[in-house]
C-alpha cells in the first residue's frame, strides 16, 4: 500500500500536469489531436490501473479483517 500512496502523493499530480501540457500543446500546434488524445487515453490507462490496484489492497484489507474475525 505504501507504493501506492507514493505513486498517489507523487505521480497523480503530475499526471494532471502532463495531462495540461499536453492540451496546450495541441492548441499551440506542437502536437496533432490524435496525438493528444493518445496521451489522454495513456493517462486514463494509468489511472484505471491505480484505481484497480486500490481496491485489490481495500479487497484484501477487508478479507483480513474477515478472517481474523475482525468483521462480524
Amino acid at each position: 500500500a505504501a507504493t501506492w500512496h507514493a505513486v498517489e502523493q507523487d505521480g497523480m499530480p503530475g499526471m494532471d500536469e502532463d495531462g495540461t501540457l499536453a492540451r496546450r500543446s495541441c492548441e499551440g500546434g506542437q502536437i496533432s489531436l490524435p496525438e493528444l488524445l493518445l496521451v489522454r487515453r495513456e493517462l486514463v490507462d494509468t489511472r484505471l490501473e491505480y484505481l484497480s490496484r486500490l481496491l485489490e489492497v481495500a479487497e484484501a484489507a477487508i478479507e483480513q479483517d474477515a478472517a481474523s474475525g475482525v468483521l462480524q
